[in-house]
């Protein structure tokens, strides 16, 4: 069954600091795919230009990322990904995530009982991101020649466009669920990494929850998507222990996503739901037009009743 997504970690980089310097950029090496025929390449290259464009028209963080894409006819999924990754220390990666902060979202990730506030998933340790998230959120250089990852798609397969075909799926919500990850949609929950032993973690399993105040990192159901410390179940994440797939997918429902674990052939593409920007934003790529928190609604409203005569506004800048 070509049925699911898969994502596989490899290799793990080092990071410094640097003040990026341009617009959200995606580097392709396309190689691997001189194999097609011309008409499927065509094909190929056109959706993955829409699938990447689904991203920069939302986020405006001033990087490059590098991937390079494979064409596989034996591969046993739809897609699969392998990411680049980084193991950043927890304390540096909430100081990263406060500094990087614009959207209402992040501001409540960051705050009093936030998901990104207080201990980590795994008693303050380090966490994995991949070195996309990292030039996100200026741990790395955002224009890191190296590679972030590879993308590999069904090549035995045929997909449909944009429109609803009965049992086919759609290469750019699949390119889309990929490229996804190797931005740093991805999650560990207590696995292993490169050889590493098990009890490893994502930055993304900081969000993921079983109940208010409950932290549930692993792997198993009952698990979602959070921001504010559990209070709010945003979108159940998938039981990896039950169907399999990935972890920090969404679980399948009766409304299709393009980050569901498994591909629902015969949909039409629907583009980024909300949620699935809504986790991007707060793993540290900043929306083109952030939403303030509240507290910057009320100073900005105080200010004005005060000079009544003037007023300036401040763009917020990433140091």
């Amino acid at each position: 069954m070509f049925n699911s997504w898969k994502f596989a970690a490899i290799v793990l980089g080092t990071s410094v600091v640097i003040s990026p310097a341009h617009a959200l950029t995606f580097n392709n090496e396309f190689s691997s795919l001189s194999n097609l025929s011309g008409a499927t390449q065509s094909s190929w290259l056109t959706d993955i230009s829409t699938a990447e464009a689904a991203f920069t028209s939302v986020f405006s963080d001033p990087i490059s990322i590098n991937i390079s894409w494979n064409a596989d006819p034996n591969l046993s999924s739809v897609g699969a990904s392998a990411s680049y990754i980084n193991l950043e220390n927890w304390s540096a990666l909430k100081t990263a995530a406060v500094k990087d902060a614009t959207s209402a979202g992040d501001f409540t990730a960051i705050g009093t009982g936030g998901s990104l506030n207080g201990s980590g998933p795994n008693n303050n340790a380090s966490l994995y991101i991949t070195t996309a998230d990292a030039k996100a959120l200026g741990l790395v250089p955002a224009n890191a020649a190296a590679s972030d990852g590879t993308i590999t798609i069904n090549s035995s397969l045929v997909f449909n466009g944009s429109n609803a075909v009965a049992g086919l799926y759609s290469f750019i919500g699949t390119a889309e669920h990929e490229i996804s990850e190797v931005m740093g949609r991805i999650g560990l929950s207590g696995g292993s990494v490169s050889g590493v032993a098990g009890g490893q973690y994502s930055l993304l399993d900081a969000f993921s929850y079983s109940g208010a105040g409950s932290r549930s990192p692993g792997n198993g159901s009952g698990n979602y998507f959070s921001i504010d410390g559990g209070k709010t179940l945003l979108k159940a994440y998938n039981n990896q222990q039950g169907p399999g797939g990935d972890s920090r997918d969404w679980a399948s429902s009766a409304t299709p996503d393009q980050f569901d674990a498994f591909g629902t052939p015969g949909q039409a593409y629907a583009g980024l739901s909300a949620i699935d920007v809504e986790e991007l934003d707060v793993l540290g790529y900043n929306l083109i037009t952030p939403v303030p928190e509240p507290e910057t609604y009320a100073m900005l409203l105080a200010g004005l009743g005060v000079l009544g005569f003037s007023a300036r506004y401040r763009k917020h800048t990433d140091a």
